[in-house]
């Protein structure tokens, strides 16, 4: 578990990030998702860009590719609060909702320092 240890994210990583984003608001998630494929590539463990990955996939409709990219987006920064909210948000849809509510209460508890 990461404690003290800083991420870095490369320069490149955080430009590809934003274009990414700009793509996924447009709807382009194919497209987003390639930019952030490129991103992680540069970054490994650039979580908020993994998380937005998962976003694409729900997207496009891949569940289950969308719940591992916020499991991995957790994995590398534990205290990704939005990445737990949403893996929560997907369990419960899936029909796992008590994991799902687990999930999310440790999403609230980051949030809110509790």
């Amino acid at each position: 578990m990461r404690t003290k240890e800083m991420i870095q994210i490369e320069a490149e990583s955080e430009y590809l990030y934003r274009k990414a984003c700009e793509l996924y608001h447009g709807e382009d998630y194919e497209r987003s998702m390639e930019t952030l494929e490129e991103a992680v590539r540069l970054s490994p463990n650039f979580s908020s860009a993994l998380c937005v990955m998962g976003h694409c996939k729900e997207k496009q409709g891949a569940d289950e590719q969308a719940l591992d990219l916020y499991t991995r987006a957790i994995e590398v920064d534990p205290y990704h609060s939005k990445a737990w909210y949403y893996k929560g948000q997907i369990l419960t849809r899936l029909g796992k909702a008590e994991d799902g509510k687990k999930h999310i209460e440790k999403a609230i508890a980051l949030s809110f320092g509790r």
